[in-house]
């Protein structure tokens, strides 16, 4: 199985650097999503588009998706659970698929918060 392989379903993985911790499939590198193929738009534009900070609970660490009030640390640490599939995330939390991209847009902006989250909701 080529480096960066979901077992099982040979297709390569849209794998953020949340994995180099989790997942046993990440190679380091981030492979392009169905919007990165067939859109030029850049992380920015997706966290402006899509991403907005909690009124209710300021900090990096709360931000959420416009219009659906999902926290971003609540679609990463779903993305840990479906290994990676960002398809799935989307389906599962009933978002177009391109919102989830920009929610792992910011996660990588502001990883270390959403970890520490993360970490804080595991405990």
């Amino acid at each position: 199985m080529p480096p960066g392989t979901i077992p099982g379903s040979g297709t390569r993985s849209p794998c953020t650097p949340l994995c180099a911790r989790r997942c046993p499939w990440y190679t380091g590198e981030r492979t392009a999503s169905l919007s990165e193929e067939s859109s030029p738009v850049t992380d920015q534009e997706l966290i402006d588009k899509y991403i907005e900070p909690n009124p209710n609970r300021p900090g990096r660490a709360e931000a959420r998706v416009v219009g659906y009030a999902v926290p971003v640390w609540a679609l990463v640490g779903h993305l840990e659970a479906v290994h990676g599939d960002v398809a799935q995330v989307a389906y599962d939390y009933r978002l177009p698929q391109e919102v989830v991209e920009a929610a792992l847009a910011y996660y990588r902006r502001y990883k270390t918060f959403i970890d520490a989250r993360l970490e804080a909701n595991a405990s």
